[in-house]
């Protein structure tokens, strides 16, 4: 059976304008529909007519995304051969400082992760002095350093922080796949204190690797991905609920190209991704920072700030 799709507005302002932007066809995640009994070779993508976000419209709809994402999502990856181990890597602690930073928490401040996946990030963040906790739609097993209590599971309406509840909320490779990324903001919005931060990472549909690779490109993952975002829509995404941009970032690492052309030669050949592989990684490593130097990489992070009251 086909995917079930229905017409949505854009998730970045709400609008309903969309025009006719491109299709992108599935690559990496054809098993995982085919394991779940849907058919879909390429899904439609717009540019909203008003804030100009790249949007999949229509999109599959919530009760097909629960399913979806039911199962033993990362092990049907069918190219990004993702690390799902209970530990806090070497490599991990150096990506961390490199592109996620953190700077050491005063006093007790709290810290939120939307989508912290096994929570290696939560634990790094309980390490520079953060109160932490994590939110997200499904349990998964988690670090064996991080407390049950440390986790939220459910519905964004079953979610009861209260308001003003955290001093950095942080959310890395998560609204890429969020219908409304609207609603999202303004709980989002809601928890955060006056003062506090908010980060938030995703792909770059802008980059050297997107236009290059097209379908094959590494972060062009279709159902998962519903927006394509840029620094713009990140901007327009902040600025829509009053947050201040205090810092845009280009990721100094990102593996793109290594992985976009393992994918590429894995469709092509019918062999194993050969890019996995820890010395072609290590070819490709040198090309991040240039990527960062020349506002071409594959993963953005923008930082806002909340105004303070009065």
């Amino acid at each position: 059976m086909n995917v079930p799709l229905e017409h949505c507005p854009c998730p970045i302002c709400g609008e309903d304008q969309p025009l006719p932007w491109r299709k992108f066809r599935v690559v990496r995640r054809r098993r995982m529909l085919q394991r779940l009994g849907y058919e879909g070779d390429s899904f439609d993508y717009v540019r909203c007519g008003v804030c100009g976000h790249h949007y999949m419209n229509p999109m599959p709809t919530e009760e097909f995304l629960s399913e979806y994402y039911g199962g033993d999502y990362f092990s049907e990856d069918d190219q990004a051969g993702h690390n799902q181990n209970l530990e806090l890597t070497i490599m991990d602690r150096f990506y961390f400082r490199s592109c996620r930073h953190l700077p050491p928490a005063t006093s007790e401040q709290k810290l939120l992760e939307i989508g912290p996946g096994t929570g290696s990030y939560m634990v790094w963040a309980k390490e520079r002095g953060y109160q932490v906790m994590g939110y997200d739609l499904a349990s998964v097993d988690m670090h064996p350093s991080l407390n049950p209590n440390e986790m939220t599971v459910g519905t964004l309406d079953e979610c009861s922080f209260p308001n003003d509840s955290f001093d950095v909320i942080v959310s890395h490779w998560v609204f890429e796949h969020m219908r409304s990324t609207l609603d999202v903001m303004k709980k989002i919005n809601g928890w955060l204190k006056p003062g506090g931060r908010l980060v938030i990472s995703v792909p770059n549909s802008k980059c050297f690797d997107a236009r290059l690779f097209g379908d094959y490109w590494h972060h062009a993952v279709v159902p998962d991905h519903l927006s394509q975002f840029s620094m713009k829509s990140l901007d327009t995404m902040m600025a829509l609920q009053g947050l201040n941009i205090i810092q845009r970032q280009h990721d100094l690492l990102s593996f793109d190209f290594s992985m976009s052309l393992g994918g590429l030669i894995s469709e092509k050949t019918g062999m194993n991704n050969p890019m996995q592989s820890l010395p072609f990684r290590l070819l490709s490593l040198p090309f991040g920072p240039l990527k960062s130097f020349l506002s071409h990489s594959g993963n953005i992070t923008v930082t806002a700030e909340k105004p303070a009251k009065g």
